[in-house]
């Protein structure tokens, strides 16, 4: 049986990182930490937080809305959540005499392709992030989280279903979002330790915002090309997001 003991804050942060639209997620509990990987179609996110692991293994959770409904009903000055599961067993969420149980799934749909973006990301980072599936990263440097946090809130302000660009420069990062002739907001910030020669610029969905939004504080080194995808490697934490662009698919 798999056994995870887990501030509930660093849960709830956890399962708040994996971006928008995503229903269900599949977790190890291994090496004093719980880590959570999904690849949807507009993203893939691996990121890992501190915990008790009595026993290593899978925790399934079938239903995040559930899961965080469950969350916000505990008391705040509860803190310690305990997660038990055997293999295709339903799962055991407890926090002191308070437990919710949830049954398993063998669909888990965020899941499906992370075979196929695991060998992707394993290679991209096998070649030092300078490729994504044959496409060239030819630009990257170090950004503040703080500095993105403006585009997080972009389509409030331009409205939704606008396109979203992005342009990097060797020593600045701009995200744009809007057409010409509306409304259109830009968000620049400073790139340290930037490579790159000629600007090149990706399009992306109205995803971008929300996922920009579950970066925690602190810096990322960004990875990125012309017309492909954004790669943010956050450099304190154990956080990897990849936007996907317009144009790629896992």
């Amino acid at each position: 049986m798999t056994a995870v003991t887990i501030d509930k804050n660093r849960l709830k942060t956890l399962i708040g990182t994996l971006g928008p639209d995503v229903g269900d997620v599949r977790m190890q509990a291994k090496d004093m930490g719980l880590e959570a990987e999904v690849a949807m179609t507009t993203h893939y996110v691996r990121v890992r937080t501190s915990a008790t692991v009595d026993e290593s293994g899978e925790i399934v959770v079938s239903d995040l809305k559930k899961f965080n409904d469950f969350l916000k009903t505990l008391s705040t000055t509860a803190n310690t959540i305990t997660l038990n599961q055997q293999k295709d067993k339903p799962l055991r969420i407890s926090c002191g005499k308070t437990s919710l149980t949830i049954p398993t799934s063998e669909y888990i749909k965020s899941a499906v392709s992370l075979p196929r973006a695991r060998q992707a990301i394993q290679d991209a980072e096998d070649n030092n992030w300078k490729a994504w599936v044959g496409t060239p990263l030819t630009h990257s440097g170090r950004v503040k989280c703080v500095d993105l946090e403006p585009a997080a809130k972009m389509h409030k302000v331009v409205g939704k279903g606008r396109p979203f660009h992005t342009q990097f420069e060797k020593d600045e990062f701009t995200i744009h979002a809007g057409v010409k002739g509306a409304t259109q907001m830009f968000v620049s910030m400073d790139v340290e330790n930037g490579d790159g020669d000629q600007s090149v610029v990706s399009q992306f969905g109205p995803w971008l915002p929300d996922l920009i939004d579950t970066l925690p504080g602190g810096h990322v080194d960004i990875y990125t090309g012309d017309s492909t995808v954004l790669i943010l490697d956050h450099a304190e934490k154990e956080h990897l997001l990849m936007i996907i662009d317009q144009q790629e698919e896992i």
